[in-house]
């Protein structure tokens, strides 16, 4: 018999990944190029109709936090995408790329600070919108039209 996390985490992964398989449509060239030492990474930006909207990683994260009150220890670790449309895609990945470490600072900041009944949301819906919120904030020249989780884990230990 399947323990209750396993079956919450699978609907989770089915839902992050149906959503995942709608941004990136076939044809896309999200990469990077790795060549010899000095080379910079190139990511390349698929040309997307105006209304489309698309997906960029932002990357892996694995964050750590405590909860004194509750007597806990959480570490969670997710792929964050964020939608975008296309008549902007070119310029917002430009953006992220110039911006990443302030994004991954807002990211991990808003995921520490968010309590842990957030976490566990099937859907992660509250989460996403705290971190879409902490977004908007610091950078009000990025226009994200929403994020996108894939890869969650959460997993939580008493002390």
């Amino acid at each position: 018999m399947a323990s209750p996390h396993i079956s919450l985490w699978a609907r989770r992964c089915s839902w992050h990944l149906a959503a995942i398989v709608v941004l990136l449509t076939p044809g896309s060239t999200f990469g990077s190029s790795h060549g010899g030492e000095g080379e910079v990474a190139k990511t390349a930006v698929p040309v997307a109709k105006p209304d489309e909207i698309r997906g960029v990683e932002i990357g892996e994260f694995r964050v750590r936090s405590d909860y004194p009150a509750e007597a806990q220890k959480s570490t969670v670790r997710f792929k964050l995408w964020v939608a975008l449309r296309g008549d902007k895609l070119a310029a917002m990945s430009h953006l992220i790329d110039e911006h990443r470490q302030k994004i991954r600072d807002e990211v991990i900041t808003s995921t520490r600070l968010s309590p842990l009944g957030v976490l566990e949301e099937t859907d992660l819906k509250s989460f996403r919108r705290r971190m879409l919120v902490r977004l908007r904030r610091s950078m009000p020249e990025l226009v994200v039209e929403d994020l996108y989780i894939s890869d969650f884990n959460l997993s939580i230990k008493s002390l």
